[in-house]
């Protein structure tokens, strides 16, 4: 986990040989969550939707945390190198079917905003 405050821009959508798809809009200045609208779709169990408004920021260093005003869902921001890890945590709430069981983390690459 590198040092100082988490700096990330990414406006991306990703896809998988499997089907397995998401797109996120992500803002953080500082290691203050400005922008998040994360969607994630799992082949035949359903999807995940994750809005900014929906969460309150608990956390800032060394990892931002974001915690649910309406369940136990959490999401966790950190830097490796050029890559920004989104974590999701305890987020059946947020998710239909049983996806929330297949929900991976969004990578991000901080230098070309992509995600994966």
């Amino acid at each position: 986990i590198t040092g100082g405050a988490l700096n990330a821009r990414a406006s991306c959508s990703f896809r998988d040989d499997n089907g397995y798809r998401g797109q996120l809009e992500l803002v953080v200045n500082n290691a203050t969550v400005e922008q998040l609208d994360a969607r994630v779709e799992v082949p035949k169990r359903g999807s995940c939707q994750f809005r900014l408004a929906d969460f309150r920021q608990t956390g800032t260093l060394p990892i931002v945390v974001l915690a649910s005003q309406q369940s136990s869902c959490k999401v966790s921001l950190w830097e490796q190198g050029n890559q920004v890890t989104v974590a999701f945590r305890d987020c059946r709430s947020e998710c239909s079917g049983n996806s929330a069981e297949y929900l991976w983390p969004i990578l991000v690459d901080s230098q070309k905003g992509s995600c994966s």
